[in-house]
């Protein structure tokens, strides 16, 4: 703390400048103002502010001024960017301006994180092996389990055994975690990586009784459906009168890929007699 004279008369205004020191707030500091015999007689100065600054006016007596800076508060993430190790969590930046906290980052994968209002020592962490300590008492989350992130908005954050799960990460996209001041609320800021287009596989061949064209690799009739069940995209022709011989094919992936068989050739499906068939391609 600096003041603007040595010396001030009863009355003069005393200019203070005051710095607080790493890890301090220049918010919400105190001053405590006391005589010669060491008693507080903060109560009875008179403090303001003017164009120049905060002061306080001179009393008749000498006085001796001390202030009590508040240390910022701490907040961290533990998760997969810190292998979940409570000794060496991520302590999030303390915006002063803002006054929340915050952390940005730019995973590749989906991402599994929570929070906790204290960082453990190797002792304590050792002294709680099962967690149950950290869960119940200093780990915030969303809810219980596993809780997907939802990105842009404001959730509230409480004491809670659960995991945030950072799911649709967008490549190349940097994401921002911004937590209140009171931790009751979080904020992750990024896009979401926008949903997969499923695969499209249509059977196309030499055959325009069986395929309605020949070589159509988008014609929608010849489009194939997942079967659930087995996990394959399947195909169904029904009752359809074919003449004995060969039929070529290939499978198309998403219209322009043709997929031959396993020597680079087109497929083919015998007909061993004219007749009516089922014909089913998987």
């Amino acid at each position: 703390m600096k003041v603007d004279k040595d010396y001030a008369a009863e009355g003069d205004k005393i200019y203070a400048t005051f710095t607080h020191a790493e890890g301090y707030s220049s918010s919400g500091i105190v001053a405590i103002i006391k005589n010669d015999a060491g008693e507080d007689v903060t109560s009875s100065i008179t403090f303001g502010e003017d164009e120049t600054g905060s002061y306080l006016i001179m009393p008749g007596f000498n006085i001796t001024v001390s202030v009590v800076f508040q240390p910022l508060p701490k907040f961290y993430i533990i998760g997969d960017m810190n292998s979940w190790d409570r000794t060496a969590m991520t302590e999030m930046t303390y915006n002063a301006e803002t006054e929340k906290f915050e952390f940005e980052f730019a995973p590749t994968t989906k991402v599994f994180f929570a929070f906790s209002d204290k960082q453990f020592t190797e002792a304590e962490a050792a002294a709680d092996a099962d967690w149950s300590i950290f869960n119940s008492t200093n780990r915030y989350a969303l809810g219980e389990g596993d809780v997907e992130a939802p990105l842009n908005e404001i959730k509230t954050l409480s004491k809670v055994n659960g995991t945030i799960v950072l799911n649709k990460v967008k490549e190349g996209t940097t994401y921002k975690i911004i937590v209140e001041k009171d931790f009751n609320a979080v904020t992750i800021e990024g896009e979401a990586a926008p949903e997969p287009i499923e695969d499209t596989y249509v059977v196309a061949g030499s055959s325009d009784v069986l395929f309605g064209k020949t070589w159509d690799g988008t014609a929608e009739a010849n489009k194939m459906t997942l079967n659930a069940e087995t996990g394959k995209y399947e195909k169904k022709y029904t009752s359809v009168s074919l003449t004995a011989g060969n039929i070529e094919y290939k499978i198309v992936k998403n219209g322009s890929v043709w997929i031959p068989d396993g020597m680079g050739n087109n497929q083919i499906v015998e007909i061993p007699a004219d007749g009516v068939y089922d014909v089913l391609f998987t």
